[in-house]
């Protein structure tokens, strides 16, 4: 997101700001939903198994992604995993 504010040659904050005022969102929670809607899809679609997925999506963190995807789901993604076999 760095990369946007120097583009548009404001602040880290300005930016943030406008963002979230446009989106009502922001750019690191809209960039965590889209990195999520990818693993859903991954899950769903490809035979990697989880940790693959969650480091394929950029997430560092396999328990912190475990959860982010529950909250956002109410599934887990091995429950994804387990329903697409």
């Amino acid at each position: 997101m760095l990369l946007f504010a120097k583009e548009f040659q404001i602040t880290d904050l300005a930016f943030r700001n406008k963002f979230k005022d446009t989106f009502g969102i922001t750019p690191k929670k809209w960039q965590n939903k889209k990195r999520l809607e990818k693993a859903k899809l991954l899950l769903e679609t490809t035979n990697y198994n989880v940790t693959e997925v969650c480091q394929t999506c950029g997430f560092d963190n396999i328990s912190w992604f475990i959860q982010s995807f529950k909250k956002e789901y109410k599934i887990t993604p091995k429950q994804i995993k387990n329903n697409k076999n």
